[in-house]
């Protein structure tokens, strides 16, 4: 049985989507084994938990169908290198600008096999990137942030290392900047790749002022929401009846 099948970390995947709602994301896909009462039953919980940061939206695309016919499609690609991916594009210009979130479960991949999604991650990243705000007829560039989860602390020692090393990566004239993170659930740890250059620089600052999260999309706080709302879920299960 694949880790992901088990109890817990199926109840933190759903628990990862709900998350990614919150945060104003647009979902690429559902959890498969999520159907439309169960999803209703994952935001209503996930909704008194997540009262702190922001209200819950639906797993919906605002902004008509053309829209969310070009953000499916351009999402597309990213669906088959991740076991979740959620894009934010803002309506208007924020700290950030546009980025995106994919979600990786590592106990079962190489980390030869995760590093070389990053290049692919990028190599697609124009098309999300120009579904976002414009200035002067040119797209903003993006965010990517691929999240990669472990739920094996043996593992994670073994090939989080690896991943983050080759974990950041910035294409100034294409505006795309990549910044990899890994977490280990069991122990509580995130990690996130060594930033280099300019935006080294910019994130010091940044962090002086008091921003957060500008370089980084998951922090302990968020692990400690996401766990809560898994344990919860699997409460739920034990209470329903069978």
């Amino acid at each position: 049985m694949a880790v992901r099948e088990l109890p817990f970390p199926q109840k933190f995947h759903q628990s990862m989507a709900a998350w990614m709602v919150n945060k104003g994301m647009i979902l690429g896909h559902l959890p498969e084994d999520l159907n439309a009462d169960e999803t209703a039953s994952v935001l209503k919980i996930a909704a008194s938990l997540f009262s702190t940061l922001g209200s819950l939206t639906p797993f919906i695309i605002t902004g008509g169908k053309a829209k969310a016919e070009k953000v499916k499609q351009a999402l597309a690609p990213f669906n088959e290198l991740s076991d979740l991916v959620g894009v934010n594009l803002p309506q208007k210009v924020t700290d950030t600008g546009p980025y995106m979130v994919m979600v990786i479960y590592g106990d079962e991949l190489g980390s030869k096999d995760i590093v070389e999604r990053f290049d692919l991650f990028i190599k697609f990243a124009p098309s999300v990137a120009n579904l976002g705000l414009r200035l002067n007829f040119q797209n903003m560039g993006i965010f990517i942030f691929p999240l990669v989860i472990f739920f094996d602390a043996q593992k994670y020692a073994k090939r989080a290392p690896k991943i983050l090393v080759r974990g950041w990566r910035q294409l100034f004239w294409k505006k795309i900047t990549l910044r990899a993170g890994t977490v280990n659930v069991g122990e509580k740890k995130i990690e996130w790749a060594e930033m280099k250059g300019i935006s080294k620089s910019a994130a010091t600052a940044w962090q002086k002022l008091g921003v957060k999260g500008a370089f980084s999309k998951f922090e302990p706080d968020d692990l400690h929401l996401v766990t809560q709302l898994a344990t919860q879920l699997m409460k739920e299960d034990l209470r329903s009846p069978k």
